[in-house]
């Protein structure tokens, strides 16, 4: 970065020398014309006026000497062009002039004004001519630079100025990167907004101490998970150890032995199930689902869903009730499943006997709105934040008599999430609890 801005800097610096150089080039030349037209109408206007009144010796004594002080060529034509008097050349010698731009002018409107360039010798000459109350015109050039020529006679001063100013910016850019350069080198990653000095770089850093905060709390949630992962496997794994080494022992009597094996049963399903809630969560995390979207009739959907938690309700003595519009929703169909069987079932096993749960899905704009509404033991407002955390859960003791894997929720959030939907949660204590999911009708996901 350093290197860019000195480079970048420098490139600046040599361009703006150049325009400025180009610039005070013409500018010169342009202003040195308007002084010459000046200068020269004035200068002929005067010859003009003393003509008048001085006899021909007097007359060639007074150009002459004129041109000799300015370094000028004066020459006098007759109305027909005929050269009577030239500073330079024998007026014998040159040819009519009648034709001359500057000459015709003068005759015509009594003054003119003309530059005439030479491509040969670089050169430019300045015409000024005015008309003598006599009849003659009297006509006065100077030679000067052309433009080109000008700047070819500057070239070894431009360079030796244009040397010395890159010389002097060089110096110049490399202190002013090493100045700008320095306070981001110091930046501090983990208090960034912290005495900065470029309030230009605010929102970077605002974005960069976001990211620190994100990072450290998904630190600690990894932390926890992998605490929590431990602990949900080693519990499991524990029982099915325990009662097989009794097995294997010979330590259980025959009429025991269904008994452990339905327990060891049971505490592999369970070890099943947390893996592939597990293995669900980093595929959704991710983003490999691996499934294309489709679309999905919700109310097939949902009475699906129904009909797999009938033993949940009947074991919860729980009502469950649907009210869903016939509508469809492009989206992942097993997703959606999986985000509606855990809604519910979480509804039915968080209940109380005797206890409802309504599940209602409705169209609203471009929107699919589901609704899970129960009026069981409902959620602590301090809780609210964080059932969708994995491993989360409000009441330790209750949820290990209900048992689960204790991901449902997260893997509805991260379902929710990856249909880009959101997810809202108003609940009260002993009143109940509604979860409102909102998706697009129209999914795209990548």
């Amino acid at each position: 970065m350093r290197k860019r801005i000195y480079m970048n800097m420098c490139a600046l610096s040599c361009a703006i020398l150049m325009v400025i150089s180009v610039f005070v080039l013409v500018l010169f030349h342009n202003v040195n014309h308007i002084m010459m037209e000046k200068q020269m109408k004035s200068e002929v206007e005067d010859i003009a006026i003393a003509l008048e009144h001085m006899n021909s010796k007097e007359v060639q004594r007074y150009l002459e000497s004129i041109s000799k002080e300015n370094d000028s060529r004066i020459t006098v034509v007759a109305k027909d062009g005929t050269v009577l008097y030239d500073s330079k050349e024998k007026a014998s010698q040159m040819g009519n002039h009648k034709d001359r731009p500057e000459i015709k002018e003068a005759f015509t409107h009594g003054s003119s004004f003309d530059v005439r360039h030479s491509k040969t010798l670089n050169e430019q000459t300045y015409y000024a001519s005015q008309c003598v109350k006599s009849g003659e015109a009297v006509r006065i050039a100077y030679v000067s630079q052309s433009l080109l020529s000008l700047v070819i006679s500057l070239t070894p001063y431009y360079f030796v100025v244009f040397a010395f100013i890159m010389v002097l910016s060089l110096v110049v850019a490399w202190k002013m990167s090493n100045t700008i350069i320095e306070p981001i080198n110091n930046i501090d990653i983990h208090n960034p907004e912290t005495n900065f000095r470029y309030k230009e770089f605010n929102p970077l850093l605002r974005r960069i101490s976001k990211y620190n905060d994100e990072r450290k709390k998904n630190e600690k949630l990894r932390r926890e998970f992998s605490a929590n992962v431990s602990h949900e496997l080693k519990t499991p794994i524990t029982t099915i150890s325990g009662y097989a080494d009794l097995l294997r022992n010979g330590m259980v009597k025959a009429e025991d032995v269904e008994h452990f094996s339905e327990k060891i049963y049971k505490e592999s399903e369970r070890l099943i199930n947390l893996v592939n809630d597990i293995i669900k969560l980093s595929r959704l995390d991710e983003k490999k689902v691996g499934i294309d979207v489709v679309s999905v009739k919700m109310n097939e959907l949902a009475m699906r869903v129904e009909q797999s938690l009938q033993p949940v309700t009947d074991r919860y003595k729980v009502k469950f009730d649907l009210d869903i519009e016939n509508i469809r929703i492009t989206a992942v169909e097993l997703m959606m499943e999986e985000l509606l069987y855990n809604l519910c079932e979480n509804a039915i096993k968080y209940n109380k006997p005797g206890g409802f749960v309504h599940l209602r899905i409705k169209r609203k704009q471009e929107k699919v709105v589901i609704e899970v509404e129960d009026n069981g033991i409902g959620i602590p407002k301090d809780c609210q934040n964080r059932i969708f955390e994995r491993f989360y859960r409000v009441d330790k003791s209750h949820s290990k008599q209900i048992g689960g894997t204790g991901l449902g929720l997260a893997i509805v959030k991260h379902v929710v999430e990856y249909h880009e939907g959101k997810i809202d949660i108003d609940s009260d204590v002993g009143i109940g609890t509604k979860i409102m999911v909102t998706l697009p009708a129209e999914t795209k996901v990548s």
